[in-house]
């Protein structure tokens, strides 16, 4: 069995999942010792990304969860190079860094990243986390951040400026990089483009924030929720549409009659797979970066007709060594207002941010590990 850690972490508390779906309880949890390449944080913040809630019903319990976090390197495992214990960092999406996309510089197209994610293991099946006498599934994206302390890779935290308010810090290592990242790197859209973003959560409001960055007209937000589609014009959006108030194409097609160049579903709706190719241009792409649930399936025969393009997108395509300094970049000149999105919650508080998350409250809940 695993080693436990060597008291580095100090008094570790996480918010342990004891049943699927349930709520969260504060527990102290003991941490394995390091191995090569790893690091041991000292969390100070973590965001609220839906795939958080996804896990509570994915990852068998007793599990922590947790995928954004950001906080302090406490020490470093063997054979860890460019991060240093007292370093700020951002933690990003796990990747292997030995297969043919990660030697490429595309970490997003890693073949075990979705293993490496949700498995609740490391990449060889050990656990990172006891509570206890049981050993139990922590490493959720190799972080588990849900906790005062994480063991995480280092090849997966980005070293930033601890200047950046942490609440800020704590939304840029997933969901905010994907939406984001799908206009600028994925699709590489620009000024001349025409965009239509569907589901306006933080996936959603981050693509629609750097769209309108880069100059995107018509830019149109489509949600079910009125102070949704209210904020992402506030965010820079041109036109808010109620997917639930008519037909979506009709509507889009009045704004821009010859078709947009590209729609980006965040909502992973099935409805929005049959509307989408009918607004698109010549030439345009549909990204999906959720699977709708379930057993579905697609007609492909009206991307044929237009003729169109249907593109997965994953992490935005956003390497985050590169991205995130970008994302930060962009906040710091008051280009990317991210404070918009975000509302904290204490970690005790942490099933009240879920709930935030999940009715639709707040866009972005971050739970705040120290006072």
């Amino acid at each position: 069995m695993p080693a436990l850690a060597s008291g580095l972490a100090g008094h570790v508390v996480a918010a342990v999942l004891h049943e699927t779906g349930g709520q969260f309880v504060l527990e102290e949890i003991e941490l394995d010792d390091l191995r090569a390449g790893e690091l041991l944080v000292q969390v100070e913040a973590c965001g609220v990304c839906h795939t958080d809630v996804q896990g509570k019903t994915l990852l068998e319990p007793p599990c922590v969860l947790g995928h954004e976090g950001t906080g302090t390197v406490v020490a470093c495992g063997p054979g860890v190079e460019g991060v240093s214990p007292g370093d700020c960092v951002v933690m990003s999406y796990p990747s292997c860094g030995t297969c043919r996309q990660c030697l490429d510089g595309q970490p997003f197209h890693c073949p075990s990243n979705l293993s490496l994610s949700l498995d609740g293991r490391r990449s060889d099946g050990s656990p990172t986390m006891r509570l206890g006498l049981e050993w139990i599934n922590g490493a959720w994206f190799q972080q588990s951040a849900f906790a005062t302390h994480a063991i995480v890779p280092a090849r997966s935290v980005v070293v930033v400026d601890p200047s950046v308010p942490l609440q800020i810090r704590a939304v840029l290592g997933c969901g905010i990089l994907t939406g984001a990242g799908a206009v600028v790197n994925a699709l590489a859209l620009d000024g001349a483009s025409s965009l239509a973003v569907v589901g306006a959560g933080g996936v959603g409001m981050a693509a629609v924030m750097a769209a309108h960055l880069i100059g995107i007209q018509p830019l149109i937000a489509v949600d079910v929720v009125t102070a949704r589609l209210d904020t992402a014009l506030e965010l820079g959006a041109t036109h808010a549409l109620d997917a639930s108030a008519g037909d979506l194409t009709d509507q889009i097609r009045a704004i821009a009659k010859e078709g947009i160049d590209a729609v980006i579903d965040t909502s992973g709706s099935p409805t929005t797979w049959e509307w989408a190719p009918e607004v698109l241009r010549p030439g345009g792409t549909f990204a999906a970066i959720p699977l709708p649930k379930g057993d579905f399936a697609y007609e492909v025969a009206p991307l044929f007709r237009i003729p169109a393009s249907l593109r997965v997108v994953r992490l935005g395509e956003s390497a985050p060594h590169q991205f995130i300094p970008q994302l930060i970049d962009w906040y710091q000149q008051g280009r990317f207002p991210l404070d918009q999105l975000v509302e904290t919650f204490p970690l005790e508080g942490i099933n009240d941010a879920f709930d935030a998350s999940t009715s639709g409250r707040v866009i972005k809940p971050v739970v705040v590990m120290t006072p």
